[in-house]
């Protein structure tokens, strides 16, 4: 939502936060950021499929990290040489899986990206934990 107030004479335009009126949320921004790096740590224990992989996330996370968007997460990741689909299975209602696996280049861009992770989520605590010397 957009609406315009007046400063000084001028018109300026200011973008009211929408997160509790139907745009994007905290949460979801955190999921998007994260996104990549989550699939890749799943895919670098073993192959899987995408409701394999929605799967474990929310198992994993008690159901507070669920993705709807998981295909273009691993199409985008595909693209840039991290993941490989690794093998199809046709499932028992006869409807054809596409395994994904992490491939070596995957490995390192996911280790750089947990390390940037790491230091930035002990920025952000330090920023809390800050105590103003008197």
């Amino acid at each position: 939502m957009i609406s315009e107030t007046q400063e000084s004479g001028t018109k300026r335009r200011v973008k009211k936060d929408t997160s509790e009126r139907g745009g994007h949320s905290f949460k979801d921004y955190f999921k998007r950021a994260t996104s990549q790096m989550l699939v890749l740590l799943l895919l670098k224990e073993e192959a899987m499929y995408v409701y394999q992989l929605a799967s474990e996330l929310g198992k994993r996370s008690k159901n507070s990290y669920t993705m709807s968007f998981l295909y273009p997460v691993l199409y985008r990741l595909e693209s840039l040489g991290y993941v490989a689909e690794s093998h199809k299975e046709i499932s028992e209602g006869n409807r054809v899986r596409n395994y994904y696996e992490i491939t070596e280049a995957g490995r390192e861009y996911l280790e750089k990206i947990l390390s940037e992770y790491d230091d930035m989520l002990e920025a952000v605590q330090q920023i809390r934990n800050y105590k103003k010397e008197s």
